[in-house]
């Protein structure tokens, strides 16, 4: 392999036998060289391919942002790889890098961006959540820049996106569907829920395999809980205003009808928050 160009002495630009680009980098891979020089593959650390569709977006990462932003991008990746059971795709470098940078010059500006579905990530992505909380420490012990806690939530969101055999997606879309639910309770019960509550929990939790089991086409119905059902459905006012409102949005996001069975599971999740009954 080649330098095709050197954007420091960590990082190259290189083409691959298949006349493929990618990033090179390594702890001096590009120190007192120049284009056209052999890299040392005994230097090398990581490689990034580069696709048709991402070349733009990748030199103008390398070429207009402190290549320090890329490297602890990469460090999180690692992080992640360490750390969670499922792999962590290399392709999220980028957006990730991107948004550590923009997240740095708003804190050094004080423009607060709110993270919507903070409470939503920690309760649902508890290890990528971790992952956040150790990115912001790590960023700040490199370059000085203390970030808030929502941009821990906000680089959880980024790798749990980036995590492979999961559906395209499916991690921000069970986020902000809990977060529209929560919506939807507390604005039917006139309350604040208690995200502190073992109630919530479950309920996030049963949410979360909820909106997987719809990306997989997968329904549940148990005639067995038919009875139950009607009798839930007439006691419980609130929780049955709750759940057609939960239907229709279910309808509407992911054009599924929620069988009665699935009903009733989230009804006992509701009336357990709301009013301590099952």
């Amino acid at each position: 392999m080649y330098i095709k160009k050197i954007f420091n002495n960590n990082v190259v630009l290189t083409i691959l036998d298949n006349n493929t680009e990618a990033i090179i980098t390594g702890a001096g891979v590009g120190f007192k060289k120049k284009p056209g020089d052999f890299i040392d593959e005994n230097l090398i650390s990581k490689s990034y391919i580069i696709q048709d569709n991402q070349r733009y977006r990748y030199n103008q990462i390398l070429n207009d942002t402190s290549i320090e932003y890329f490297r602890i991008s990469e460090e999180i990746i690692e992080k992640a790889n360490d750390m969670l059971e499922n792999y962590v795709d290399d392709s999220i470098i980028i957006s990730l890098t991107s948004h550590i940078k923009f997240a740095v010059e708003r804190e050094q500006q004080g423009i607060k961006l709110p993270n919507l579905i903070l409470n939503e990530t920690k309760y649902l992505y508890k290890e990528e959540f971790k992952i956040g909380l150790w990115a912001i420490d790590h960023i700040y012990n490199v370059i000085g820049i203390k970030l808030p806690v929502d941009e821990a939530g906000y680089i959880a969101i980024h790798i749990i996106n980036g995590l492979v055999n999961t559906k395209e997606n499916e991690g921000i879309s069970i986020l902000e569907f809990s977060k529209e639910v929560v919506d939807i309770i507390e604005n039917i019960y006139e309350c604040k829920l208690d995200q502190e509550s073992m109630g919530y929990m479950r309920l996030m939790t049963h949410l979360k395999f909820f909106v997987q089991r719809i990306l997989k086409k997968e329904s549940y119905e148990d005639s067995r809980m038919d009875s139950m059902y009607k009798i839930i459905n007439k006691r419980f006012i609130n929780s049955k205003k709750c759940i057609d409102e939960i239907s229709k949005l279910v309808l509407e996001k992911f054009e599924y009808d929620i069988s009665s069975s699935e009903e009733l599971y989230l009804m006992i999740h509701i009336n357990k928050i709301t009013t301590n009954e099952f």
